[in-house]
């Protein structure tokens, strides 16, 4: 095997690895996009609904509860930080990350069709 095939053949591979890599982003993106998708839903219809709601515990656990306000959304920041909101607030909040996750979502996949492009090229070089 000649040093240029072998070369060629270890920049295939990189570009697989990057290629994995770039897919599991877009896979965890994806999954992002479809829970703020839900959150949105969920405030949207909460705003139809005073009375009682399954609230959620955590791991799969609920109790059922009264929503006296369906107005006031607490809505985390990060670092153990929460904020009060208004509902209509909290869902442009909610559209504005889903907006974030749609462009690097793009971004990745722009990122991988270029990879792809150069994994053909070198496939076909190696032929």
């Amino acid at each position: 095997m000649t040093d240029e095939k072998q070369e060629k053949m270890m920049q295939f591979q990189v570009l697989q690895n990057n290629f994995k890599m770039l897919d599991d982003r877009l896979k965890l993106i994806n999954s992002s996009m479809e829970e703020f998708e839900r959150t949105k839903l969920a405030l949207e219809e909460i705003g139809n609904n005073k009375g009682e709601a399954y609230i959620p515990l955590g791991s799969s656990y609920f109790v059922l509860g009264k929503v006296e306000n369906n107005e006031e959304i607490l809505v985390s920041i990060g670092a153990g930080m929460a904020v009060k909101k208004k509902r209509n607030e909290a869902i442009k909040m909610v559209l504005e990350k889903m907006t974030e996750f749609e462009k690097a979502s793009k971004k990745v996949m722009s990122e991988m069709n270029k990879i792809e492009t150069q994994l053909l090229k070198i496939q076909n070089e190696l032929e």
